[in-house]
């Protein structure tokens, strides 16, 4: 499916065809990620810097072409990034780039959407298991020393062994009673 945002050139430098890879720069800014060592292992021979700082990021902002940047931002960057043709924002929110300012001077602004989709997915689901099996009432009680007595009834128990134990002797077990119910008894128990 054919793009329907309108192209626009990186900048007047830009605007018939992208530049030799030996009159561009980039500058890679983050505190953690380290940008610079992966793009030299690609080989690409493009000129490129990192800065881990965000004081060393707009004390050499002035010498970039393209700025890879993340939390690092800030306006006074503009000022600053004289050469400056293109962002790439290394997460998915744009909100805090000045955009009007951005667009006035020409520089695209890309950023990484959908890249913590994974995580964010992940995330969630941990959380609903974590309700569900109670962990937070769980680690409550571990720092307030409260310990459930052990369950003895294979009907009440959450685990899957008494399904094991039952299939193995052909007797079913008995209806389990609600976990929360459960739960509210044996603390109720160890009072």
């Amino acid at each position: 499916m054919a793009c329907r945002c309108p192209r626009r050139p990186i900048s007047t430098t830009f605007a018939t065809r992208p530049p030799a890879r030996d009159q561009v720069t980039v500058q890679f800014a983050h505190p953690a990620y380290r940008l610079a060592e992966r793009f030299e292992a690609r080989g690409t021979g493009v000129a490129h810097f990192q800065t881990s700082t965000l004081d060393d990021t707009l004390a050499r902002v002035g010498a970039a072409d393209v700025l890879v940047i993340s939390g690092f931002w800030r306006n006074e960057i503009l000022t600053q990034a004289k050469r400056l043709a293109y962002v790439q924002s290394i997460g998915a929110g744009y909100d805090q780039f000045p955009l009007d300012d951005l667009r006035a001077r020409g520089i695209p602004l890309a950023n990484a959407s959908g890249v913590n989709r994974d995580a964010v997915a992940q995330h969630g689901m941990a959380l609903i298991l974590a309700l569900a099996r109670h962990l937070p009432q769980a680690r409550d009680n571990q720092r307030a020393h409260v310990w459930r007595g052990m369950i003895a009834s294979l009907g009440e128990r959450e685990d899957d062994s008494a399904a094991t134990l039952s299939s193995s002797s052909g007797s079913a077990p008995s209806a389990p009673s609600s976990l929360g119910s459960r739960r509210r008894a044996a603390c109720a128990s160890s009072d």
